[in-house]
């Protein structure tokens, strides 16, 4: 059972404002129960959410590293797992909370120099000096290092706002691994994507095992608040030991032609390594992969199955996303 703990306001009006907005979100129901602080142990815990079905929402006080004095807010979902609140409506984004602009001050250049040379490089397969080159034939001399330090500072915050602005992905995914060559040795790119080809995570590690495997999963679960009705993977008998442990082995699917769609979804990040030149460190790979998964997401479109007028409406749509997440402060 995955636990996820959300703070809400202890005060009584907006408590109920709180609560009103997570039944128009989708929540089906919500169940209240008053704990002690002095015996709300796990072992109360547990027998509370025995008592409580999908969807329900549970009030109890604050427990283990949490503040007592505060209130916390657990939404059951299917499968006996635990989330947060935020995760009960259509979209991940909070519901409660507003998603804070990024500051700018302190650089020389203005912010739009800085949203068009972070877009050109994660958006297109470009070299930092491509970019160099593109940003000087319009008149703005920016070296390639400083445009590697705007990626660097604001890349990860760019894709924590898109990725809180993105839909309910579909409920079948496909796990998938990969090798990559870092400082000489072997690591392994872990990668999620749902049926409609959207990358939910990208994890670097260094093993290829159970483990490895089990953490994953765990991070889609706890990320994405539900259990997919179907799990595609390939032959890899760590996949099969891992949804063992966490109980979902009758939603698994194995199969070597089955997980296409995850193998398809390598091929960005191979070109990325071969025009960076390999990646320069484990740590380095997991910021820009993840940075970079953000981006591709808002501006794939599937061209291919739409016409050219939904196509131009879709893109439009995409760039509107990206200038509301770049907005400065």
């Amino acid at each position: 059972m995955i636990l996820g703990y959300a703070r809400v306001s202890t005060d009584a009006q907006d408590l109920t404002s709180q609560l009103a907005q997570l039944k128009a979100a989708g929540c089906e129901r919500v169940f209240r129960e008053k704990i002690s602080g002095a015996t709300a142990d796990r072992p109360q815990l547990q027998k509370l959410l025995t008592t409580v079905g999908h969807g329900d929402v549970v009030i109890i006080p604050a427990v283990d590293r949490l503040s007592r004095d505060t209130t916390d807010l657990l939404v059951i979902a299917r499968e006996g797992i635990v989330t947060r609140r935020w995760a009960c409506g259509l979209t991940r984004g909070r519901i409660t909370e507003r998603m804070k602009k990024i500051s700018y001050n302190g650089y020389r250049f203005p912010p739009e120099i800085i949203h068009q040379a972070i877009w050109l490089y994660l958006r297109f397969t470009l070299s930092l000096r491509d970019v160099e080159d593109l940003l000087a034939e319009r008149g703005m001399a920016v070296s390639y290092e400083t445009v590697r330090r705007w990626v660097n500072h604001f890349g990860p915050m760019i894709a924590a706002d898109l990725r809180k602005r993105r839909l309910k992905p579909h409920t079948t995914w496909h796990l998938d691994e990969v090798y990559l060559k870092i400082d000489g040795r072997m690591v392994y790119l872990w990668r999620a994507v749902d049926a409609e080809g959207e990358v939910l995570d990208v994890l670097v590690q260094s093993k290829r095992n159970k483990h490895a495997a089990l953490k994953l999963m765990r991070k889609l679960l706890r990320t994405y608040a539900f259990v997919p009705e179907r799990l595609v993977t390939d032959d890899l008998r760590s996949y099969s030991a891992a949804v063992r442990v966490l109980g979902i082995e009758r939603r698994h699917e194995r199969g070597r032609w089955k997980n296409n769609r995850v193998e398809n979804s390598h091929q960005p990040t191979r070109r990325r390594e071969r025009k960076m030149q390999r990646f320069k460190s484990p740590g380095s790979a997991q910021k820009f992969l993840s940075t970079h998964a953000a981006v591709y997401n808002t501006f794939k479109v599937q061209r291919h199955l739409t016409s050219a007028q939904t196509h131009r409406t879709l893109r439009a749509a995409a760039m509107d996303t990206w200038r509301t997440a770049v907005a400065a402060a």
